[in-house]
Order: C-alpha cells, then structure tokens, then sequence
C-alpha cells in the first residue's frame, strides 16, 4: 500500500515550484536578497546560481516566512540611491563630501573607510538590504548587511574600499544601493 499523502502533495509542490519560477524569471518588478539563508531555498527551487542576488528594480525582496513557513515576498519601502567612486592614484587624498559616499584617492594595495548612518524613521520594525553597483561591486564591503532595525533605531554602518596590487589607475564610480523592507 502506498502513502496516499506524499502523491497527493508532490504535485502542489511542483506547481509551487514553477510558479514561484515563473514570477522571478517574469517579473521586473522584483529583488532577490543574496542573504545566506535565501540561496539554499532558491537553489531548491532549480534557479541558475548566476540569477541569485540580480536586481530587478526591486519592488519586492523575496525572503523566508518570519514564521518558517516557506519564502514571502516582502515590499520595498524605500530606496536609497547614494553616489560613491574613488580614484586609485598614486598618492592618497581625501574626499570628506556630505552628500555621497567618497572616498578620495588611494594607491594600488591601499584601503580608505568611510561611514553611513543609516536610520528607520518608521513605526515598524524593518530589514536593511545593502547592495553596490558599477565599478565598486568588487572592491566594495560593508560592515553588516541584512539587519533588522528597531523603529526610530539608527546603525552607523562602515564601508571600505580595499585596492588589490594590481588595480588600473583611475576613477571608480557606482551607487550604494539601500533597500528598506517591511518586516
């Protein structure tokens, strides 16, 4: 006699499976966390690993059910758009602008550190998704990403810029990307 209820299940969970494929391969509207704990579940799902962590405009942050329950997408509240370069020369200088995330100019094998308040001016509690674009991707890392923030809560988060020996001389330019997500 067979289990009547693993037959049963199989195919809803298959169906499952291709829906939630179809609405991240489809929709443009959509952003994928490159959080740990979200790559074995989207693995699972049969996603290429070269999709996981691409930004879709996002709109929506697809996330594990707070309850344990299987993925949830969670909305965007805000996002913030924050102009950041550096410049690898041949001596080091500095750039203390206030209104972008500058870091001046450093030599090739150098570092130079910068630092962001982040804060959640919501009555609710909220996840903070950090992300880099353009040139900075590889020489960029943040302190902490994928953080809660209590309301009215602020975080100073650091960023580095880290230089390898061999890097071409010249500017760098991108955008810190930060993604506030109802929790």
């Amino acid at each position: 006699m067979k289990p009547k209820f693993i037959f049963n299940i199989v195919p809803y969970a298959l169906i499952l499976i291709l829906i939630i494929l179809s609405v991240l391969m489809i929709n443009k509207d959509l952003f994928i966390s490159k959080s740990p704990c979200i790559l074995p579940a989207l693995k699972s799902a049969g996603l290429p690993s070269d999709f996981l962590g691409q930004e879709k405009d996002g709109k929506a942050l697809l996330c594990p059910s707070p309850k344990g329950n299987g993925l949830k997408l969670f909305p965007v509240i805000k996002k913030e758009r924050i102009y950041s370069s550096f410049i690898i020369g041949e001596n080091y200088g500095f750039d203390l602008n206030k209104t972008a995330l500058t870091f001046g100019m450093v030599k090739p094998g150098g570092s130079a550190n910068r630092k962001l308040f982040i804060q959640n001016n919501y009555n609710k509690k909220i996840l903070v998704e950090i992300k880099s674009s353009g040139d900075l991707n590889d020489y960029i890392v943040a302190s902490e990403n994928d953080f809660y923030l209590n309301p009215k809560e602020t975080k100073n988060i650091s960023f580095s810029i880290y230089a390898p020996d061999d890097i071409k001389l010249g500017k760098y330019e991108g955008y810190i990307i930060v993604y506030y997500v109802e929790n």
